[in-house]
């Protein structure tokens, strides 16, 4: 949410494409790596949602991710 007000403020209607790509940057929009953006590898069925390229601490994982941003 913060997210979107920094790109239009508070009182500005903003319209988000949702077609997400591999290779596409995003960024985590909640939990403990909210705010790190990441590369999706894989598109998944609607659950699991899409795979990321996480690097952490010098390691690279890929990790399913739910609730992103375009970065």
């Amino acid at each position: 949410m913060m997210a979107l007000q920094a790109k239009g403020g508070t009182e500005e209607i903003v319209t988000v494409d949702l077609s997400l790509k591999i290779g596409q940057p995003v960024q985590f929009i909640e939990g403990p790596f909210e705010g790190l953006e990441v590369v999706i590898t894989q598109l998944l069925p609607a659950r699991q949602r899409i795979r990321v390229l996480l690097e952490f601490l010098g390691r690279s994982m890929e990790v399913p991710a739910g609730k992103v941003f375009p970065a």
